[in-house]
């Protein structure tokens, strides 16, 4: 579930039941998973990747549909997240914009990071891949070790 989702239609109410969906079948099948190996009570920590922009270079503006709707997404998932044990939201779309000020525009605006994403703007690149990894692994040991952000 996610900007593909969105960009076929789905709405934000969709793709945020389809991921906690999602991540309660991941739970139910641990829990299972857990008691048939008799270490009932065991728990295995699941992160949730926040919703990547998509789209046009400019983000915050009506000529891209999904800003909006994926900042929306991704608040109402990390609000699941807060509530609920073993699950933890990673916040990985700040590594994907940046805010920047265009003399042309008279404005700062919200961008995708270009060394971020390959040329289909949707994609991330190596250096986008790689940088995601780090954060979401980071966020998986800070959860095991009790300390989620």
């Amino acid at each position: 579930m996610g900007s593909n989702d969105l960009a076929v239609g789905c709405s934000g109410d969709v793709v945020v039941a389809g991921v906690i969906r999602l991540v309660q079948e991941i739970k139910d099948h641990l829990k299972h998973h857990h008691a048939k190996r008799g270490e009932a009570g065991k728990h295995a920590p699941i992160v949730m990747n926040s919703i990547l922009p998509r789209a046009p270079a400019r983000l915050d503006t009506n000529e891209n549909p999904y800003w909006r709707v994926t900042q929306d997404v991704n608040l109402r998932l990390s609000c699941y997240a807060d509530i609920t044990s073993d699950v933890s939201f990673a916040n990985t779309t700040k590594l994907f914009i940046r805010q920047e000020h265009k003399a042309t525009e008279g404005r700062d605006g919200i961008y995708i990071h270009p060394d971020m994403y390959e040329r289909d703007k949707l994609h991330p690149s190596v250096e986008g891949s790689r940088r995601w990894e780090t954060f979401v692994v980071d966020e998986a040991l800070s959860l095991v070790a009790g300390e989620a952000h």
